[in-house]
């Protein structure tokens, strides 16, 4: 089984929901991440915020049901059975661990505003890596996704609205 396996199963999403900023910073849509295979939103669609702390908590009720073994990247699903992908920065799979803290495990309930990863951002600053948060909503495609918001925003506004 493959690391992006999880994406691709069926979902039943029960309902539209709204996700939460993780985190602080400047707020675009997916297609203006570094990252070609956001960008061409192959994992789903979404947004990048350009993180200015490193802190990452719950954007929404929940449980986590994936957590990469090099901590760079959590798969969530909400209570309303939107499942999202949280990746932070690019390239930073080959930290393997390095300068990321978690603070939940595969199988956790979590909540809005729990804490779920702090980042050390000078350490990846100072290897050239950047340090942006990718939020994918991997979605059936019979759903929509609509940005609530565009510009400077912080942990728990709204930010995408997932329509059923």
């Amino acid at each position: 089984m493959g690391l992006f396996d999880f994406l691709k199963k069926e979902r039943n999403i029960k309902k539209s929901g709204i996700i939460y900023s993780p985190t602080n910073g400047e707020i675009k849509p997916i297609c203006e991440t570094p990252d070609q295979m956001f960008a061409k939103k192959l994992i789903g669609d979404g947004a990048v915020v350009f993180n200015s702390d490193g802190n990452i908590i719950a954007p929404f009720d929940g449980k986590v049901k994936m957590l990469f073994p090099t901590k760079h990247a959590i798969g969530l699903e909400s209570n309303d059975g939107i499942e999202i992908l949280i990746h932070y920065g690019i390239n930073t799979v080959e930290l393997k661990g390095e300068g990321f803290r978690t603070y939940v495990k595969q199988g956790d309930i979590i909540k809005t505003g729990n804490k779920l990863l702090v980042v050390d951002n000078a350490l990846l600053e100072s290897r050239g890596l950047i340090t942006c948060v990718i939020i994918a909503v991997t979605y059936p495609k019979d759903i929509k996704i609509e940005m609530l918001k565009n510009g400077i925003i912080q942990q728990k506004e709204e930010i995408i609205q997932v329509i059923k």
